[in-house]
């Protein structure tokens, strides 16, 4: 397969919206398909995911071959828009991981 996919809930208007607001800015060259995630092509590709993965029941993106579920697959698919888009990815992808580490952090030094 040389397309990536990003799987969504095919009943979610949210989700529904994200594609239409993703197909509208995507960089040129790209090529991303959407797929409902109770469709039979995207049951098949679940199914082939570690059990954690499988139970996840939320956004996938199937990426270069490699699966990402939950944020990361979300703040993923700043990646395939637009340059002015593309830049808001190391943004949101390292302040919520500090955000994330600091709070052991200050829970140790108080605890």
């Amino acid at each position: 397969m040389n397309r990536d996919l990003l799987l969504l809930d095919g009943d979610c208007g949210l989700c529904h919206r994200i594609a239409i607001f993703m197909d509208e800015r995507l960089a040129e060259g790209i090529n991303i398909g959407y797929r409902p995630i109770n469709s039979v092509e995207a049951q098949l590709l679940i199914e082939e995911l570690p059990e954690y993965q499988k139970k996840a029941d939320t956004v996938y993106l199937l990426r270069n071959k490699t699966f990402f579920i939950q944020s990361a697959a979300a703040i993923r698919c700043l990646l395939y828009l637009n340059w002015y888009w593309k830049i808001w990815f190391p943004l949101f992808w390292i302040i919520p991981r500090l955000l994330a580490m600091a709070q052991p952090a200050r829970l140790r030094a108080y605890g």
